[in-house]
């Protein structure tokens, strides 16, 4: 035990090996590049925001039709101005999109 706590000890010699690993450069094309580092083609950057926008108008314009009622007596609730396919559709948008 002393010997282990002075370092004469056989598993105290031991050197660990570190734990960083060099990187090995390799000659990668654009394609396998930009899988790697999880980027994607402008055009398809292009379409994903516009689909975005369009989605966020549309989502903005269903809640413009949602309401805040204020009765004399009672307590206060939110009426929406709109039909249930309507609603209907706007979860079936929001569903298969994510």
């Amino acid at each position: 035990m002393l010997l282990a706590l002075f370092g004469q000890n056989e598993i105290v010699k031991k050197k660990r090996e570190p734990k960083r690993v060099e990187k090995i450069f390799q000659k990668l094309t654009k394609e396998e590049w930009n899988k790697l580092e999880g980027m994607i083609p402008k055009e398809q950057l292009n379409q994903l925001k516009e689909k975005h926008q369009r989605e966020k108008t549309e989502i903005l314009n269903f809640l413009l039709k949602i309401k805040l009622v204020k009765p004399r007596f009672g307590k206060p609730y939110w009426s929406m101005e709109t039909s249930a396919n309507e609603i209907g559709r706007l979860k079936r948008m929001m569903r298969r999109d994510y």
